[in-house]
């Protein structure tokens, strides 16, 4: 009889405050645009503690959901009702996801190339500063558990520079994917140790093409970057078998 019973599984605190803005958005009581309740209210309003609400906003936030306005507040991004129904739902249900993974990389290269070469011609100086912090923060966080999180935001800030809601868009869908993705892969942390120090270089290209303004260096940077990751990803494959 004890064998027809499964462990319980009790949600983590950050899942079930982005599971409520799932069901306002769905019920309309939230919209695309609107501004969200100063962090004090929140806390108040969900009886959580500021880490567990800033972990929440923090996953948000890395997925393009919500956005943080100097001296105005948070507010949901401006995607469609279902955009955003799909985004929350992808996060919510990240671990539980099946990857292909050569699909995944081969829409993502496409997209990253391409907004490489839009944001070198886009982006200005407050942007830039973005990103190099962002990029900061990746080295800083390399050996720790929310790293594979910080490289993604450095590539979504990228993205979101292109000056293209659809690159943009399709970019956010994919990010939870390829957050599953590597960290899974994560768990072989001392073949990843070169990969991460060639990727600190590999950024550091990047944004030294942004910073020249020069679009086709840009691009050529990031294939670089692409084709790399995506060979040490197939070499990892076909060690330990696909996951």
């Amino acid at each position: 009889m004890k064998n027809c019973f499964g462990k319980i599984v009790v949600p983590k605190v950050p899942n079930l405050i982005i599971q409520q803005i799932l069901d306002r958005i769905v019920s309309e009581e939230l919209k695309p645009g609107d501004k969200l309740p100063s962090e004090p209210q929140l806390q108040e309003i969900f009886e959580v503690s500021r880490p567990q609400l800033k972990s929440a906003f923090k996953r948000m936030e890395n997925f393009g959901i919500v956005e943080t306005r100097p001296q105005s507040g948070t507010y949901m991004a401006p995607y469609g009702k279902k955009i955003l129904e799909g985004l929350l739902t992808n996060i919510l249900h990240l671990n539980e996801q099946s990857i292909d993974y050569r699909s995944l990389a081969d829409t993502r290269r496409m997209i990253e190339i391409r907004a490489a070469e839009l944001s070198a011609q886009n982006i200005d100086e407050k942007d830039l500063r973005k990103i190099r912090k962002a990029h900061e923060i990746f080295k800083q966080n390399a050996s720790k558990d929310r790293a594979i999180d910080d490289d993604i935001y450095f590539h979504l800030l990228i993205v979101s520079n292109s000056g293209s809601p659809v690159l943009n868009s399709q970019y956010c869908i994919m990010t939870p994917d390829m957050i599953n993705f590597w960290k899974n892969l994560g768990v072989m942390e001392k073949e990843m140790e070169r990969r991460t120090e060639e990727t600190f270089a590999e950024h550091e290209a990047i944004i030294a093409a942004l910073e020249a303004g020069d679009s086709e260096a840009c691009a050529r940077a990031m294939k670089t970057h692409m084709d790399n990751t995506y060979n040490t990803a197939e070499m990892l494959m076909e060690k330990y078998g696909d996951f």
